[in-house]
This record gives C-alpha cells, sequence and structure tokens, in this order.
C-alpha cells in the first residue's frame, strides 16, 4: 500500500502569499477553494485542518465550511486530520485561569470538527510557558520538579478534554514539541492516547536526544500520523526535505514495511510541500507504490 501524504491546505505561508498579492479591502478568501486548489496543484488527498485559523481568520472555518468539507470528502475521497490551536494555548499552566480557557478553546475546536470524523486530532499538550520554564536555568533537581509539575497540569487537562468531548483517546494525538517527551510518555500511556510523531521538531533537538528510527521503534503502537519537514540542531526545523539531516528514505521505507497508514502531513508551503514530493520520488519512489 502506497504511503499516505497530506499537508495543511492553508498554510500560513501560502496565507501571506496570498495577501500579497490582493487588498484586504473586498477580499474574499474561501478555505474550500484553497482546499480544491492544493488537490489540483499537489495531487494529495489528506488534509490537516489548522484549528489556529478558526481564531486568527474569523469566519474562515465555520459550521457552513465543514459541511462544505463533508462534500469534498465524499466527491474525492478526502480525509482529514485536524491541528488543534497553540497559539496563546497552555494546557499545562499553573495558572487555572488560563488552563481552563485552553481546555474550553479545544472544546471548541473539537466539537466544531467533529463532524468531519478526522483521522485524529492533534494536540500540544505543552506551550510556549512550560518550554521558557524547561529552558530555564536551575538547579536539576528543581528543574525535574517543574518538569512533573507541567506534565501532571497537561495531563489533567487533556483527561478533562477526553471527558468533556467523549471522543476515543486514541483519535487524539499527543504531539512531540520544545519539551522532553520521555517525561510526558508516562502521561500518554495513562491516558491511553495517541502520538503525532514530528520529524523536524526531534531533528532540531526540542523532545530530548532521539535518533528517528529509535523514536520510531519506541512509540510505534501509539504513533498514528506524521509531521514531515526537515531540521538540525540547534533549534531548526520546518525546512524542504533533502536541505538537512531527515534520514528520508530509511523512513519512509520503515513506516512502509510496517504498512503503516496514517497521514504523513508535510508542515511546510505549498511550494516546498512540492518540491519534498519530488525529493521522495527521486530517493524512494517505492512511497508512491
Amino acid at each position: 500500500m502506497r504511503l499516505r501524504f497530506g499537508i495543511r491546505p492553508f498554510e500560513f505561508d501560502d496565507v501571506k502569499a496570498f495577501l500579497s498579492e490582493n487588498t484586504f479591502e473586498g477580499i474574499s478568501m474561501s478555505f474550500t477553494d484553497v482546499l480544491e486548489k492544493v488537490t489540483q496543484v499537489a495531487n494529495l488527498r489528506h488534509f490537516e485542518i489548522t484549528g489556529d485559523l478558526i481564531y486568527v481568520l474569523p469566519g474562515l472555518i465555520t459550521e457552513s465550511t465543514i459541511q462544505d468539507l463533508i462534500t469534498l470528502k465524499n466527491e474525492h475521497a478526502l480525509t482529514y486530520s485536524v491541528h488543534l490551536p497553540l497559539w496563546s494555548i497552555e494546557l499545562s499552566s499553573p495558572n487555572e485561569h488560563i488552563r481552563s480557557a485552553s481546555i474550553n478553546c479545544l472544546l471548541e475546536t473539537i466539537n466544531l470538527t467533529k463532524p468531519l470524523n478526522p483521522d485524529c486530532w492533534v494536540i500540544h499538550a505543552t506551550g510556549a510557558l512550560a518550554t521558557e520554564f524547561f529552558h530555564m536555568k536551575m538547579p536539576s533537581y528543581l528543574k525535574d520538579v517543574v518538569i512533573t509539575q507541567f506534565t501532571l497540569n497537561a495531563c489533567r487537562s487533556i483527561e478533562e478534554i477526553i471527558d468533556r468531548t467523549g471522543i476515543n483517546p486514541r483519535k487524539l494525538a499527543i504531539e512531540n514539541v520544545e519539551f522532553p517527551f520521555k517525561e510526558f510518555f508516562e502521561g500518554v500511556e495513562e491516558l491511553d492516547v495517541s502520538i503525532c510523531f514530528d520529524t523536524g521538531h526531534l531533528l532540531a533537538g526540542y523532545s530530548g536526544d532521539w535518533d528517528i528510527i529509535d523514536f520510531l521503534e519506541t512509540y510505534q503502537d501509539r504513533i498514528i500520523e506524521l509531521h514531515l519537514h526537515d531540521g538540525k540542531k540547534p533549534g531548526v526545523d520546518h525546512q524542504v526535505l533533502g536541505k538537512h539531516a531527515l534520514p528520508v528514505r530509511d523512513l519512509l521505507s520503515w513506516l512502509k514495511d510496517r504498512n503503516f497508514q496514517g497521514p504523513i502531513v508535510f508542515e511546510l508551503s505549498l511550494a516546498n510541500t512540492i518540491k519534498s514530493l519530488r525529493y521522495i520520488q527521486s530517493v524512494y519512489p517505492e512511497a508512491f507504490q
């Protein structure tokens, strides 16, 4: 079975390019029109809906949009996943007001997108505040306490989201972000949620000292989606494939050998996605067979 590649059809770089060619006066952006264009240009059939767009561009994704997406799904055999909002979100916050507001935002997004029956909802369990504390200079014993507290808060939030939405926990995919993933994995197991493996985040050194294949081998039973982009240490990610250290052939052959059926989503602009697809064709054409 061929691997199932996908894209975020409204990547922010693409939105910026669109706006640079138009004036704001009288502008009309249609999420479904962009999605159909991407389908034609890149010949992809999986799309990850960016939850932040609901708040950054109000009116772009509404209940009516969701119904249009369902129609496109049926007409073109599309599949969807949803990346839950991450801007201003902090599920691990020690401030209960912030944590509660973050939970409510994600609940709103999940309930709006439920009719799509997405493959999964991708979630950042920790946000910018947790990252800031993680990088603070402090004694190791104190840092361990801080990491544990942020982890416990995030797990409480995720448990509440599952309880209040009634979704299958395995359809909630925790992404490896700029926070030590090994420390968080115990909570992943207890909550019985899944994992979205972000290759660029790992290569950038955000999630601990890991090799790409080692991460796959360790968490293969829970990985249900990949975010695919290149990167390197320290802190370089969201790069076109072939630019840095991502072992593209080894990664994709590992997935194909194990009949991985989840979406593999390029977190890149449309132009860089097309370049990356061409790169894959050159190094591992079997991915498309």
